[in-house]
């Protein structure tokens, strides 16, 4: 598995704990990215708007710098393999 393919399993890992009730910075992060993700690709798949388009394209990349200013706080990593643990290592559910 090379890094690209593990950051996106530990980014799946921690949404998925998000989604169980997880409160740490880096698993709602997580998720609030593998959401906007999802409003992207629907937004091009309704063809909507360019407008709109670009409104969550601005979104994505705005929950990715969230993500990666989360990274920086003290004690986020250790929080996100609790996180990680506790949810039992369930992935990230789509649409939910």
């Amino acid at each position: 598995m090379d890094q690209q393919e593990e950051i996106m399993q530990m980014i799946n890992l921690l949404a998925g704990a998000a989604q169980a009730g997880a409160q740490g910075v880096l698993a709602q992060a997580a998720l609030n990215l593998m959401q906007a993700s999802e409003a992207v690709v629907k937004a091009r798949k309704l063809q909507m708007s360019d407008e709109f388009q670009q409104a969550a394209m601005d979104q994505l990349l705005g929950a990715r710098q969230a993500l990666f200013q989360a990274l920086e706080l003290p004690d986020a990593m250790s929080e996100a393999r609790q996180d990680v643990i506790n949810n039992g290592q369930q992935p990230y559910q789509s649409g939910q």
